[in-house]
């Protein structure tokens, strides 16, 4: 996989839950990395720094090699740049539910990243803290996605404002627990490049 350095702003969010975060990053005149595939080492020449700020959010954990992009990112933000992480989550709360009250679509599989070249299991929001390394001081986890279905449904809850005004104002307050936020489809992690 190959890795994408976009210079001019963050593409529109994953989520409407994530605009805040994209327009807090997406300043005039900021230079921001945009990574949504995994990195190889030959990579880093095609991301020339320094950047202001790091928007990381793959599409996918299959082959995804955190302590690389974690690599690249210390070698092109500049010291104090903020970064934004939105990583899958392995076990969202909607999509098990569907599955075990209503019948509807699959359990999710784990999702597989890379560390130290060697196959992990789905990474927990501290194992990619961990492989980012000591170069970035991380302040903020939530699960996104925990109540309201990331990605559309059977349950079709999209189509009723009321019933989804309600889940996302309940997952504004539940999304920081500790036993919750990782039963989001997605987990942001928010941080700075020391």
């Amino acid at each position: 996989m190959t890795a994408a350095a976009v210079v001019s702003s963050v593409k529109p969010a994953l989520d409407f839950r994530l605009e805040e975060i994209r327009r807090r990053l997406e300043a005039p005149g900021r230079r921001i990395l945009v990574l949504t595939d995994g990195v190889e080492d030959t990579d880093a020449s095609e991301a020339s720094g320094p950047f202001d700020a790091a928007w990381i959010a793959p599409t996918s954990l299959e082959g995804f090699d955190v302590k690389g992009v974690g690599r690249l990112a210390a070698a092109v933000l500049r010291p104090g740049a903020p970064v934004a992480c939105v990583i899958p989550g392995c076990w969202p709360l909607p999509e098990v539910l569907s599955r075990a009250l209503l019948g509807v679509g699959d359990l999710p599989g784990p999702r597989r990243a890379r560390l130290d070249g060697r196959p992990a299991p789905c990474l927990s929001a501290a194992a990619w803290r961990e492989a980012f390394g000591p170069d970035f001081s991380w302040h903020r986890v939530r699960g996104v996605g925990v109540l309201v279905p990331v990605r559309s449904s059977g349950i079709e809850v999209e189509r009723r404002p009321l019933v989804l005004g309600l889940l996302a104002a309940a997952e504004h307050v539940i999304g920081g627990w500790l036993v919750l936020r990782g039963l989001g489809g997605r987990i942001l992690l928010e941080g700075v490049r020391r």
